[in-house]
């Protein structure tokens, strides 16, 4: 009974070795579930990206049925510019013709297709976002917009056939 505690207990260099192992211990697991998360959240954006890049793939179908859209409005837009174009000058000719009571009713056509027109340019602008849409994983998109150097933020303002004097009066 008259034993030495001291002798029994460990020495303070292997109290410190133990602490630096588990100390070490600690830092690797944690090191390990970061490894794991950054992992996991590869393999997602891998899994997004071959959704992306596959002809099957909801957003590559996505991004053609824009695409599509984008061209049949502006295919639209372009004809009804033409029918515009086309009763205009039926209606100068009128006019030069002095058929007022004809011109009369051309005139109501003009402004039939004007609407067209506006409606036509609204359409195009609606594709030109829903393309936009996709730029982030298909940053080719931008390319259908004719100011390429138009962040998406102001696609909304973005008017297809306005020029700069019409939205801002000269002085």
């Amino acid at each position: 009974a008259g034993s030495d505690r001291m002798a029994e207990m460990p020495s303070q260099l292997l109290l410190r070795a133990a602490r630096a192992r588990v100390a070490a211990r600690a830092l690797s697991r944690s090191a390990i579930v970061r490894v794991r998360s950054v992992a996991e959240e590869m393999c997602k954006e891998l899994e997004m990206a071959e959704k992306a890049t596959t002809e099957a793939g909801p957003i590559r179908k996505g991004k053609n049925a824009a695409e599509k859209a984008l061209v049949e409005a502006t295919r639209n837009a372009k004809k009804a510019q033409g029918k515009l174009n086309l009763a205009r000058a039926q209606y100068q000719v009128l006019l030069l013709e002095e058929e007022h009571a004809q011109a009369a009713e051309v005139q109501i056509q003009v402004t039939a297709r004007e609407e067209e027109v506006a409606a036509g340019n609204a359409q195009v602008q609606s594709a030109l976002r829903a393309l936009a849409a996709f730029e982030s994983e298909f940053p080719e998109v931008m390319a259908h917009v004719p100011e390429r150097a138009l962040p998406r933020e102001l696609l909304p303002v973005w008017r297809g056939a306005g020029a700069l004097e019409e939205l801002f009066p000269q002085r």
